[in-house]
């Protein structure tokens, strides 16, 4: 489920992109957005499919499966390109490293490389941080925002609980490109520690399924699942995510099925203690 519903957005990006329908508040490009209402969304909502359609590919016992994904892989990577949000392509960037860093550590080698390359020999992603971090780019006005958001409220809030849902927006006009400070703002010192302490816990979860993994199937969902987890953290410091619902459902979804086939807890239908979920179990669910 988590799979097929990326693929009426691709779909309608994709003649976005050849009907140059797309997102055009940036001069000079057409952002495709699918089916979301901005291309952040879009991109960010891919870039936490990608390690799992990644996994799916790599464990598929179907062979009209691993065609379908074959396809969809590079129609996924395409899209977050052509959104041109250089969040989701850092997120992107950060899953690949993990990737790398498990299964072969020396290759992280060759990450400056790679990076150089893309930056290099690509105009377009070397224009998109260029522009960025130029004295009038959206490092500057960012870090304006973050000031706003800061100063819409007052110290006490911010070390108690907070100015409220929304305040952020009402009163500077702007969700702060920073789920963090945004979080700090809204919902204090409390609210911000506990958003830590649960992604502190769903990590910690996540990983020691990783290391007592049953199959390499199992292992590798939990791969996924941590690469699109540190993919969210890492975008999180430069967008908003959180005030995206459709992001959430499908995170949290991909969330519930990792702790359901980690056997971190045991699950009871009707009062009873219902077996443990097995492999391929996940597999069908996913």
């Amino acid at each position: 489920v988590l799979l097929v519903a990326t693929v009426v957005p691709i779909a309608v990006a994709i003649d976005q992109f050849f009907a140059n329908t797309g997102n055009h508040d940036t001069p000079g490009l057409n952002r495709i957005y699918g089916t979301f209402s901005h291309p952040a969304a879009f991109s960010m909502f891919l870039a936490q499919i990608l390690p799992l359609a990644f996994v799916m590919f790599l464990h598929s016992r179907s062979r009209v499966g691993r065609v379908a994904l074959f396809i969809l892989i590079p129609a996924i990577l395409f899209s977050i390109y052509e959104a041109q949000t250089r969040g989701a392509w850092v997120g992107v960037a950060v899953s690949i490293v993990i990737f790398m860093g498990t299964r072969a550590r020396w290759s992280l080698l060759l990450v400056p490389l790679m990076m150089g390359a893309f930056y290099f020999g690509v105009p377009s992603i070397r224009a998109r941080f260029d522009a960025a971090t130029s004295s009038s780019g959206s490092v500057v006005w960012r870090q304006e925002q973050w000031s706003n958001a800061v100063s819409a409220t007052t110290p006490v809030h911010l070390a108690t609980i907070g100015a409220g849902f929304d305040a952020v927006s009402v009163r500077t006009g702007n969700l702060t490109h920073n789920e963090y400070i945004r979080l700090l703002v809204e919902t204090g010192l409390a609210g911000l520690i506990t958003m830590f302490v649960l992604y502190r816990r769903l990590f910690l979860l996540a990983l020691d399924a990783y290391r007592k993994a049953a199959t390499p199937f199992e292992r590798d969902l939990m791969l996924a699942f941590l690469m699109a987890f540190a993919a969210r953290v890492v975008i999180a410091l430069s967008d908003n995510i959180i005030v995206y619902p459709v992001l959430e459902w499908y995170f949290w979804g991909f969330a519930a099925l990792v702790v359901a086939a980690s056997g971190a807890y045991q699950p009871v239908r009707f009062g009873r203690h219902a077996p443990e979920q097995s492999a391929a179990a996940a597999q069908s669910a996913a």
